[in-house]
């Protein structure tokens, strides 16, 4: 399995973690802060699936991968 794929693969089983963690200290908890920070977890678990979904670079020519290997100094 190619290192991108794997690496897409683990960042959607963290998302998919964090959200389930959120969601079940959402249903436990009784302060109004833990409801907050749950809500806040819930959001953050959402925005690293979408961020690990593969796109197409904005110009729908078909899925690019994003490539930041030049961007290392």
């Amino acid at each position: 399995m190619p290192w991108r794929v794997r690496w897409e693969f683990y960042t959607i089983i963290l998302g998919v973690a964090v959200l389930v963690l959120s969601i079940i200290v959402a249903v436990v908890g009784r302060d109004l802060a833990v409801h907050l920070l749950a809500v806040a977890g819930i959001a953050g678990g959402i925005s690293i699936i979408l961020n690990a979904m593969p796109h197409d670079g904005g110009n729908g020519s078909g899925g690019r991968w994003r490539d930041y290997s030049n961007d290392r100094r």
